[in-house]
């Protein structure tokens, strides 16, 4: 592909999402039974519209229609997992009612601790022009000629890059508000789509390892997780794209 053939995403471009995720372990287990599996998905339902309710007794699984269509609720004796794909509304939507629904569990079964949490969201990001998503990352990202895949034999379909990045604490200076902390890991995925060459899918996996109490504030902690991944891949995925193959020699770069 000849130079100017790949044009990179907007500064400020409008991301597909297609999914937002959000799993809670908690400890100790609970009892499931079928009743007070009724029972929750009829509380729930103050929050949620919930067409499909399978109270089963290794797991309860709710499955939301109409304004929630989408949203998939499910329990295990060890976690509560609330999963929404194709979402037609905006993360803020979700996060107004997925908290007061944690918190009603938290209410109802009265877990003790947090254990792991997990939030995944993912996209899609339509690149300008007829810019193909394989050339893209091989080309701008990844500096690969496309020669190297010749001893494969095969047509190539899909290309992507994993990227993973642990807590970390760093000290920037002898005082501590010098300090950049972060107590969460996240698994970045970015690929040319399978379904549309000419889009990147791109996901962040945050994770918080550690335990931290259950309590009145937790379920407003948890439910921001859900943010802190979507900021993610608004704000440092996109710009990791964005930038030249070669750093500008002190320069800022003068992408447009």
């Amino acid at each position: 592909m000849a130079d100017g053939d790949i044009i990179i995403p907007d500064e400020n471009v409008l991301l597909d999402w297609k999914r937002y995720y959000l799993n809670l372990d908690f400890y100790p287990g609970i009892r499931l039974t079928r009743r007070d599996g009724l029972r929750f998905a009829e509380s729930a339902s103050e929050y949620l519209e919930l067409e499909d309710v399978q109270p089963g007794i290794s797991e309860w699984r709710m499955a939301g229609g109409a304004t929630s269509d989408g949203v998939h609720v499910a329990i295990t004796k060890h976690s509560i997992t609330l999963d929404v794909l194709d979402p037609p509304n905006l993360l803020e939507w979700y996060e107004h009612r997925f908290e007061p629904l944690v918190r009603m569990f938290g209410d109802t079964f009265t877990p003790q601790v947090a254990l792991r949490r997990n939030a995944i969201a993912t996209c899609l990001l339509d690149l300008p022009g007829d810019t193909d998503a394989r050339a893209f990352l091989g080309g701008w990202v990844m500096l690969m000629h496309p020669s190297k895949l010749a001893p494969i034999e095969r047509p190539l379909h899909v290309l992507g890059v994993r990227l993973f990045f642990p807590p970390f604490e760093e000290t920037e200076g002898e005082h501590t508000e010098q300090r950049r902390k972060t107590d969460w890991s996240v698994n970045v995925r970015v690929e040319s789509s399978i379904d549309d060459p000419g889009k990147l899918f791109l996901e962040a996996d945050a994770g918080w390892d550690e335990p931290t109490e259950w309590n009145d504030a937790f379920a407003n902690e948890a439910v921001r997780c859900m943010g802190v991944a979507t900021t993610f891949v608004k704000d440092k995925v996109v710009k990791f794209l964005r930038q030249p193959p070669f750093p500008a020699n002190g320069e800022d770069d003068n992408v447009q």
